[in-house]
């Protein structure tokens, strides 16, 4: 009888356990369980039920991932999306509601975009944050642009790239208008921020930044003696 009577409080405790979310669902599988911000994921549940999710979403140590596609109730892909470096917490949710985790570890970038100010003759770097879009190299053109050596502590080169002028370039503002859409030209800003984005070199130190006049081809190296120096900024990669 006592046997009897441990075995449906075991069977009940089970039934009542079972009442809450995914307790008959597998863990949450990460593959790969290490990538760059950019990089594509997939995440798997055994016996999941992703594709009747009211609201399906997840994060990546709190930051909002984009959900590239569901594959099927156990499997779907989604976006590492930027974020600092280091083990995080990738949570899976349907509205509000945490229905599984795993942990995670976001990989650095190999890129870093420099965001910065010009008036005048004058170059202020405001921040530097890391980028998943390809490097600068030198823009494809003959007018008027910026030019920027990446430079170590021993004064040697590590990167070269170059952007049309931010102060004598027009910006181009799409508009619509029912079904029109136009696009207009307007005069740059001034002064003007912009940025470029250069490897991930942690042993950089040095930004030079030059003014290069229209005519000038760059994919001529003897060219670059041509350049002004303007500025000089003095950097930490982290």
């Amino acid at each position: 009888m006592k046997r009897l009577l441990a075995l449906a409080a075991v069977t009940l405790t089970l039934v009542v356990a079972c009442q809450f979310p995914g307790c008959e669902k597998g863990p949450l599988v990460i593959s790969p369980n290490s990538a760059r911000p950019g990089e594509m994921i997939r995440l798997h549940q055994e016996r999941g039920n992703f594709q009747s999710y009211h609201s399906l979403r997840v994060t990546v140590g709190g930051t909002p991932s984009h959900v590239s596609r569901v594959t099927s109730n156990t499997d779907l892909d989604v976006v590492v999306p930027m974020r600092a470096t280091g083990e995080v917490e990738i949570q899976l949710r349907d509205g509000t509601q945490v229905t599984a985790s795993a942990t995670f570890s976001v990989l650095d970038t190999d890129c870093r975009r420099f965001v910065m100010r010009i008036d005048g003759n004058q170059v202020v770097l405001l921040r530097i944050e890391p980028c998943f879009d390809s490097v600068n190299g030198n823009v494809a053109t003959l007018d008027a642009r910026l030019s920027f050596d990446l430079i170590d502590a021993g004064g040697q080169v590590l990167h070269t790239a170059s952007i049309p002028h931010p102060l004598q370039t027009p910006t181009e503002v799409f508009s619509r208008s029912g079904n029109a859409a136009a696009i207009t030209r307007r005069d740059p800003l001034k002064p003007a921020v912009f940025w470029v984005r250069f490897p991930n070199l942690p042993n950089a130190r040095a930004l030079k930044v030059y003014q290069v006049n229209p005519g000038i081809d760059l994919a001529d190296s003897l060219n670059l003696e041509k350049r002004g120096l303007i500025d000089s900024l003095g950097i930490s990669i982290q």
